[in-house]
């Protein structure tokens, strides 16, 4: 019955059967008051009684309604505890009618928005329909159903129920939400209709906005077998938009279709199927992905045997056996309880209920295989873990029986996550009876870049109450072996952990390292205990001692002994560091699972940097004042060779790193702190530093990303080699530093001879990025260039220049302007040899520019690789004072070109590859050696009035010169006996054409000759005849004579590309001299080179004299390199014959064994003498037989 306590008021008047009711109110609970009137009309009958009630004020809450007595009816009508949401209810309401035939109306106010109804029912005799309207501005449906990423909606509903019973209801729903807002975002237009019919409900949902379109349909019979129908499609959701998923970025959408038909939806036979149809997922900007099939099947067969079968382009799953979900997620519970040690050790009886007390007596239900392939993990690790990377094809394979034999073996051929790599893991894991047995094998475990495990092998035994495991590596290695063999042992109690590692060794790059048996670890939740822990190597230590918590009261301390610094510099390889030094004494922690203190008060021993001795030195810092400033308190000393003791580095104050105003309040101090600590990280454009560098007092203020560090660093006997020019300079002077700006204010540099270049203004940054360069540079005869020939330089020698430049930009767009003139002592030599072809040859080699700035320049701050636009302009006085030198060396044949003159030269460069050269170089004085097989030696004037001409690639440029050679001739071979008279002859070698490959040409001139005599000489002497000139210029070299032919010589000149114009005229003149040389029967031939041997000549010579014949013959070059240094290239063979008769001679040689291979690794010649004896016979039988018997014969 109705037993609630009220205080009713009223005043009624009427009969029963017409009662008016002019005010009534009803308090009871808490916050429950009602206050209504109205008339009843019709009563004792209900279903004819008309009612016209209006309640002006009705309060309450939920929970004044759950806590009221209203009888078996009211107290079991269902309404939800969502309702409770809704905070003190006020409600204004009216009704009118009869119970099956009525209006009503209710507007509603409560803490999450107000809500406006309209309904009525209509009864035909059979049914009831009722009908209902609802209207909310703003509601906060999120907080209602619980959900904190859905807010408030603006509600829009209509609905019509026809009768009572669910077996024979009928529904419609239409409603709208607008504005809804789901995590901070608002959808416009939210529609969704409804229905039910026949125990089946029906439901569309509509969702259009700019963000995302979804359309579903959904059907879900409620009878006895319940059903459940899905197909919904979606397209172009922004994901960053809607703010739905954490990883998203502005170009993260999704768009595909899914179909579930699920049969039944008993957890226990779940049959049915999920489709889901070209998925496209696209994350990131160029990470996208899709499925363009995706099948789950479940059906289910005999008593409780379920298969689960799901295909697809990520993964293939199978799982077959008896269970249920129900079931099998009751058995892994119960598995993780049995076999995973629970190291929560702050449980109490309170917070422990008896469902998580491991009942041991538990029968496993499930008896089931399953099996796994992730075809393509990649798109599920990129949406759920990024920082995740495992390969294709990994496998996941198993079973879990009564019998309880559980078993999973699982296979990958690559695992990364955050930067630790992992290659080919195995993992098999067991459990049967108490034990859980779990071994991983895997190749390798990258743990950085410098520090792998290879070979990894870990065996895990485990329960409930205790966890041993093995822990092995090794890289297989002879030599600075890599390895380990980590063994641990332990037992769990209610409250703790307790454990000790066991005939355990490390083996770090060689250094093998014992830990010793006598440890103990034991963890209890809150504080991890070490006692007596060592690693020990020879005379090294470092022992642990002590207790992690977040007390103050506990702690940690770590003692070094004589431990060596050299084992970190396998891990340091990266910064390319090297390390050394003996550590000593202690760190001590306290609060380390807390605010963690530390006092470190070290000391290193010969601290040495890249082999650079730094000194003794101290470390002391701690923070044991307060937790967020540290005192840093850092000392370097060194004592020299005569006693004297310095300081080249001190760093005291503090370190504040939870301040976000101030990080750092520090001085640092250098008292001739040694360049050579430099040398590793300038390697790449520079070597041999030295000199030493002091600043006193530097402070250190400001943040962790933007240092503010002020102070002078002085610079003394300083000196740095530029690699590429081979170029030393040196410097003692002065650097400031203000924040975030480096100042030098006529910084000067000096090279060897003394020669000056000051260099003003400031480099920028901007924490420590962003660099920005405005520097001015003067020079006055600095060198820059000094560098010798070598296989892999296409010019060398040295440089001196004058000049002022400019530098200005940063890291992004750098401009260099320079204006410069030549000084004496510049030679530069360019070297042009017969093994480059006359098409390819390049014998200055213009490289990238861009891979030129990699190499050798400094990184002075870590910034994102972009492409820098660097340009440079040069404008270059080219003067006398500078000597370019040629040399053109065909083996045995050779040309040099040395030229000095004036001009101006204009040079772009920038590292997209353009180099250009415009002007205009003229030659004013110079010479031009030439050397043909040591026979020829002479040097050659330039003439005044030569040019190189530069239009833009330096390849192209343009030679344009004359060389001359004077002497002495008489005319009279050419012209007769009146001509003996010897006359001033100058032989001309024109050089033109591209600088690469010069073409040559000769000429004679008669400078004091008259012009008849002149005309008369080259009547007989064809100018334009290249073989001709090429004649008479060897022989006037030669013999100082003109040459007349007596026989036509048919030396040809070879054609072969592979040699140089120089090459081709120098061959012709070679040939030539067997023409020239009259007191010997001379013959030449030449053979031009190759890459892989040197320009071949042979040379043969012969004469009789007298009595006596004798003959050379000798091959020059035609050598490999390793041949031409082991063997001389001028001694031939030499072969002398006396003929006493024609019959009888005595003869002496000399003979190379350069090309018997049955001499090899002997004397490289053979010497000999002895007497020949000729005859001939007619057969071999002759020889036996007597002169008489001979001479019967012929008669």
């Amino acid at each position: 019955g109705f037993e609630q306590k009220a205080s009713v008021s009223g005043k009624f008047r009427g009969t029963v059967s017409n009662l008016i009711c002019d005010e009534m109110e009803v308090r009871t609970g808490r916050d429950t008051y009602v206050k209504a009137k109205g008339t009843i009309v019709g009563l004792p009958d209900p279903d004819s009684t008309i009612y016209d009630l209006e309640a002006e004020t009705i309060q309450t809450s939920y929970q004044d309604y759950k806590s009221m007595q209203l009888g078996e009816l009211l107290e079991n009508l269902p309404i939800p505890e969502m309702v409770g949401k809704l905070g003190k209810i006020n409600m204004t309401a009216h009704f009118a009618g009869l119970i099956k035939n009525f209006d009503a109306s209710a507007i509603l106010k409560t803490q999450i928005g107000d809500i406006d109804v309209v309904g009525s029912s209509i009864n035909n005799g059979k049914t009831t329909t009722y009908y209902a309207d609802i209207v909310s501005d703003k509601f906060d449906v999120g907080y209602l159903l619980n959900q904190k990423f859905i807010n408030t909606a603006g509600i829009s509903a209509k609905a019509e129920v026809k009768g009572t019973d669910l077996n024979t209801m009928e529904a419609n729903l239409t409603a709208s939400l607008k504005d809804l807002n789901v995590k901070g975002i608002n959808y416009d237009s939210v529609y969704i209709e409804g229905g039910m019919l026949n125990k089946e409900v029906t439901a569309q949902l509509t969702i259009k906005d700019n963000d995302v379109n979804l359309n579903a349909y959904s059907e879900f019979y409620i009878g006895d077998k319940k059903t459940l129908y899905v197909d919904a499609d979606i397209t172009n959701a922004d994901l960053y938009k809607l703010n739905l998923y954490k990883f998203a970025d502005s170009t993260t959408s999704i768009s595909g279709k899914m179909i579930a038909d699920i049969q039944n939806l008993d957890l226990n036979h779940l049959s049915g199927n999920l489709r889901i149809e070209d998925l496209l997922f696209r994350i990131q900007d160029t990470n996208a992905f899709a499925i363009k099939n995706f099948n789950a099947q479940m059906s289910s067969y005999g008593d409780e045997n379920n298969i689960i079968t799901i295909y697809s382009d990520l993964i293939d799953f199978y799982m077959e056996g008896k269970y249920s979900f129900e079931t099998i997620g009751q058995d892994i519970a119960w598995i993780v309880k049995r076999y995973i040690p629970d190291f929560n050790f702050n449980k109490t009886q309170e917070t422990t209920p008896n469902k998580d007390i491991l009942d041991y007596n538990y029968q496993i239900k499930s008896d089931l295989t399953y099996n796994v392939v992730l075809k393509n993990p990649k798109p599920i690790f990129a949406l759920f873990a990024p920082s995740l990377t495992l390969s294709n094809n990994t496998t996941l394979k198993g079973y879990i029986n009564p019998y309880q034999k559980i078993t999973l073996h699982a296979n990958t051929n690559k695992f990364d996550a955050g930067g630790i790599n992992i290659d080919n893991i195995e993992l098999d894991a067991r459990a049967k009876g108490d034990i859980l047995n779990v071994l991983v094998n895997t190749s390798k475990f990258q743990l950085t870049d410098s520090l792998s495990l290879k070979n990894l092998s870990l065996d895990v035994f485990t329960d409930n109450k205790k966890l041993d495991f093995s822990f092995k590596f090794s890289d297989n290695l002879t030599q600075n072996r890599t390895s380990g063999n980590l063994n641990f042992k332990s037992f769990l109690t209610e409250n703790n952990i307790q454990g000790e590692f066991e005939n355990s060794e490390l083996e770090i790059y060689g250094r093998h390292i014992k830990i010793n048996n006598e440890n103990i670890l034991s963890y209890n939740g809150n504080k991890l205990a070490i006692l007596n822990l060592s690693l020990n190597r020879l005379k090294e230590s470092i022992v642990i001692n002590g207790i992690a918590s977040q007390s103050s009261e506990d702690k940690m301390e770590v003692d070094f002994k004589n431990v060596d610094l050299q084992f970190l510099n396998p891990f340091l390889k990266d910064v390319d560091v090297e390390v050394a030094g003996k550590i000593n004494r202690n760190i001590t922690f306290q609060s380390l699972f807390a605010k963690p203190f530390f006092t470190s008060n070290l000391i290193i021993d010969s601290l040495s940097i890249n082999n650079n001795l730094l000194g003794f030195t101290e470390l002391n810092v701690s923070n044991n004042l307060n937790f967020d400033e540290f005192m840093v308190d850092v000392r370097v000393l060194y004592k020299g060779n005569e006693g004297i003791q310095n300081t080249p580095l001190a760093i005291r104050g503090f370190i504040y790193p939870e301040s976000k105003k101030n990080n750092f309040n520090l001085n640092l101090s250098l008292q001739n702190f040694n360049l050579k600590v430099i040398d590793k990280f300038i390697s790449s454009f520079a070597s041999e530093p030295q000199g030493f560098i002091s600043g006193d007092n530097i402070k250190i203020r400001g943040t962790f990303k933007q240092p503010d560090i002020r102070g002078e660093l002085i610079c003394k006997d300083g000196a740095l080699k530029i690699n590429m020019i081979n170029t030393k300079y040196f410097f003692t002077d002065t650097m400031k530093i203000d924040n975030n700006k480096f100042i030098l204010d006529n910084f000067l540099l000096t090279d060897a001879q003394n020669n000056k270049l000051n260099i003003v203004g400031t480099i920028t940054h901007d924490k420590f990025e962003d660099f920005y360069l405005n520097l001015q540079a003067n020079a006055e005869k600095i060198k820059i260039l000094n560098t010798n020939a070598s296989s892999d330089q296409m010019y060398y020698g040295q440089a001196y220049a004058s000049a002022q430049a400019s530098i200005l930009g940063d890291l992004s767009t750098l401009d260099i302007f320079v204006k410069a003139k030549t000084e004496k002592g510049t030679k530069l030599v360019i070297p042009i040899s017969s093994k480059t072809s006359v098409s390819n040859n390049s014998f200055i080699k213009f490289t990238s520019l861009n891979n030129t700035l990699k190499d050798s320049t400094v990184q002075l701050a870590k910034t994102p690789q972009k492409d820098m636009n660097l340009n440079v302009r040069v404008d270059l006085e080219v003067t006398p004072d500078a000597i370019i030198s040629i040399p053109m060396n065909f083996s045995q044949i050779g040309g040099s070109l040395l030229a000095s003159g004036k001009g101006d030269l204009k040079i772009d460069i920038n590292n997209k590859g353009d180099f250009n050269m415009y002007g205009l170089v003229n030659i004013d004085n110079g010479t031009f050696g030439m050397s043909i097989i040591n026979l020829i030696d002479k040097t050659f004037v330039l003439e005044e009035g030569g040019t190189i001409q530069f239009n833009g690639n330096p390849t192209n440029a343009y030679i344009d010169v004359a060389a001359v050679y004077k002497t002495k001739a008489s005319l009279a071979p050419i012209l007769g006996d009146k001509y003996s008279k010897q006359v001033d002859v100058n032989s001309v070698i024109l050089l033109s054409g591209n600088l690469m490959n010069p073409l040559p040409k000769f000429d004679i001139k008669l400078p004091n000759t008259d012009q008849q005599t002149v005309d008369e000489l080259f009547m007989h002497i064809d100018r334009n005849d290249e073989k001709q000139m090429i004649e008479q210029t060897v022989s006037l070299l030669l013999s100082r004579q003109f040459y007349t032919s007596v026989v036509e010589n048919n030396t040809q000149s070879s054609t072969n590309l592979s040699s140089s114009a120089f090459g081709l005229a120098f061959g012709q003149m070679a040939g030539i001299v067997t023409n020239m040389i009259t007191f010997v029967d001379v013959g030449v031939n030449y053979t031009p080179g190759t890459e892989a041997v040197s320009d071949q000549f042979d040379v043969n010579l012969s004469k009789s004299i007298g009595k006596w014949e004798i003959e050379f013959n000798s091959v020059f070059g035609g050598k490999t390199q390793q041949q031409a240094q082991a063997t001389s290239s001028f001694i031939g063979d030499i072969k002398a014959e006396y003929k006493f008769t024609d019959a009888f001679r005595f003869k002496v040689f000399n003979k190379s064994n350069a090309n018997d291979f049955t001499k090899y690794n002997v004397s490289p010649y053979t010497q000999g003498l002895g007497i020949t004896y000729k005859k001939e016979y007619e057969s071999f039988a002759d020889i036996f037989k007597s002169k008489k018997q001979r001479s019967k014969v012929l008669k």
